[in-house]
């Protein structure tokens, strides 16, 4: 039977690569965009995203374990765990091509993105 979802190896390798090539473009471009970073950035460096995306994997391997527990006793989907990874996979890989196409000035991206 094939499954919906990366195996859990895949699945964290991916989102290992998408987090630290966020990272490293956040280090390479010389500022942070989130709010919630930028204090910290302001106060330690901009290398400082660099341990932070180390601290957060525990962070994430935790709420990936805790809903895909919810998954699999909800839905009774036994890869529940993998799906919720999938998810979590999926979403940052489409944060990260935002985050390309705004930094290359995609020029479509002015039309999606315009204020009224």
């Amino acid at each position: 039977m094939s499954s919906i979802a990366f195996t859990k190896k895949t699945g964290w390798i991916i989102f290992v690569i998408l987090l630290y090539f966020d990272a490293i473009s956040t280090v390479i471009i010389g500022r942070e965009g989130n709010p919630i970073w930028k204090q910290l950035t302001e106060q330690y460096g901009i290398g400082i995203v660099l341990l932070l995306a180390l601290l957060l994997l525990p962070v994430f391997y935790v709420a990936v374990e805790f809903l895909g527990k919810i998954v699999i006793k909800v839905d009774k989907y036994p890869n529940g765990v993998e799906v919720v990874l999938t998810n979590l996979v999926i979403v940052y890989a489409i944060y990260d091509l935002y985050f390309i196409l705004m930094a290359l000035k995609f020029p479509y991206m002015d039309l999606i993105f315009k204020s009224p």
